[in-house]
């Protein structure tokens, strides 16, 4: 019997750039299978390859050679509008400098993503008044992000990521800017997802937050040099 695919399944992926006469091997041979409903960390030093890494499990780039697949179906060959779209329908990202769009209230910039979807407006309420519900921020809609806390505006942007009701979550540095006490409420918030059965990848220099996952992954030059269950 054929096991089920992954949810993100990496084989020997590279990404190169070049630097004047130099390449940069900022992904350099990774295999890495992600599975649906597991937490899985990422660490490394800065340039070791996380963030290019990221961009590429989360559909936002391609590889320069080897595969992605995103449940079997092969992200490098997808058009830009099919990534576009695969990107809106099933992944959400959370940011470490949280990215909200300081003119538009806390309702409103949970709203973005819906933009996008081609769903209705007039269907646009339900979806925003549960992702705010599952952040505990609903007496916020109306307020601006300058009027929130830093622990708020992580949780508006946590919301932001949920509103399409994503398979995977990606989450790079998303307590680098809080202090300890409202980094423990973000990250307990990050790791309740995949109990609601969605996927959380989680780029991190946090070794304490990096422990909590079911998996974690280290890089080093771009390659993955170990990993902890």
């Amino acid at each position: 019997m054929e096991s089920a695919p992954a949810l993100v399944a990496l084989s020997n992926v590279r990404k190169t750039y070049r630097k004047g006469e130099a390449e940069i091997r900022a992904v350099d041979g990774v295999s890495l299978r992600i599975e649906a409903g597991e937490s899985l960390s990422i660490v490394g030093r800065s340039g070791s390859g996380k963030s290019t890494l990221m961009s590429l499990i989360g559909c936002i780039d391609v590889p320069t050679s080897g595969q992605v697949a995103f449940k079997d179906r092969r992200v490098e060959s997808m058009s830009d509008r099919e990534r576009s779209r695969l990107r809106n329908q099933s992944i959400g990202f959370v940011f470490q400098s949280f990215h909200l769009i300081p003119e538009l209230t806390v309702e409103q910039n949970v709203e973005t993503p819906l933009l996008y979807s081609g769903i209705p407006e007039s269907q646009w309420r339900e979806p925003v008044r549960r992702a705010l519900a599952s952040v505990s921020l609903e007496s916020r809609a109306t307020h601006l992000p300058s009027e929130l806390s830093g622990g708020e505006a992580q949780r508006v942007a946590i919301a932001r990521a949920l509103v399409r009701d994503p398979e995977l979550v990606l989450a790079d540095e998303p307590t680098g800017n809080l202090d300890s006490a409202t980094e423990a409420e973000i990250a307990d918030l990050l790791f309740s997802l995949p109990g609601s059965g969605r996927t959380l990848v989680l780029i991190t220099h946090d070794a304490g937050l990096a422990r909590r996952a079911d998996r974690r992954v280290e890089l080093r030059d771009g390659r993955v040099v170990e990993e902890f269950r």
